[in-house]
């Protein structure tokens, strides 16, 4: 996806989050962290939220050691569930006959349907890795199946989207499926709830 799509994509607290964090390489020292750059104390705030990239050999908890690298799949959708892709309007052909796709009113977006095939799995590994497992899905308006939601995302593009120059895209931000209260929900949502069902149970 073109980055300025990506942008335009995102939520207003993403697009926050995203232009609002640093990356530092520091270093623990006595309960501490220090810059490695020029041994400065960090100095953070109290129910701060930050991410940690560290080796599993430096983490002390025995009991977390082993739990960090397990994985697990975890079912997200199940088959037969009708999924929205969504399209960028600057990208479509308005005069496609007959057109493949709708406007959604509740999303305010252009969105073409696919059916799953299959259970939608996710695979989680090293505490918060995650990647879709291959799953076949069923694209009405092209009459093909497509093996992944990848796939199908990169077919329904090149076929409507013929403009763009990347047919590829983050098929969690761009994919919607109905929630038990009849709402349209990013794909995203579900793979952050399995995460922290994940985590929880191995922080028990």
């Amino acid at each position: 996806m073109d980055e300025a799509e990506y942008l335009v994509n995102m939520s207003r607290d993403e697009r926050y989050q995203k232009s609002h964090k640093v990356n530092l390489q520091v270093i623990f020292k006595n309960g501490k962290l220090y810059l490695v750059e020029d041994n400065t104390e960090l100095i953070i705030a109290n129910d701060s939220i930050f991410e940690i990239i560290i080796h599993k050999k430096y983490i002390l908890n025995r009991r977390l050691q082993p739990q960090l690298t397990q994985g697990k799949i975890q079912k997200l959708l199940s088959k037969g569930e009708t999924l929205l892709v969504e399209l960028f309007p600057n990208h479509l052909d308005k005069n496609t006959q007959p057109c493949p796709y709708s406007f959604n009113k509740e999303l305010g977006k252009s969105v073409v349907k696919i059916t799953l095939s299959e259970d939608l799995n996710l695979e989680i590994k090293n505490y918060d890795k995650s990647r879709l497992k291959s799953c076949k899905c069923f694209i009405p308006f092209l009459k093909t199946e497509a093996g992944s939601l990848n796939q199908a995302y990169s077919l329904i593009s090149t076929n409507l989207e013929k403009t763009r120059k990347s047919h590829s895209g983050n098929v969690f931000n761009l994919i919607y499926y109905k929630t038990d209260k009849d709402k349209m929900n990013k794909l995203e949502n579900l793979r952050k709830k399995a995460i922290c069902e994940f985590q929880s149970t191995i922080l028990q």
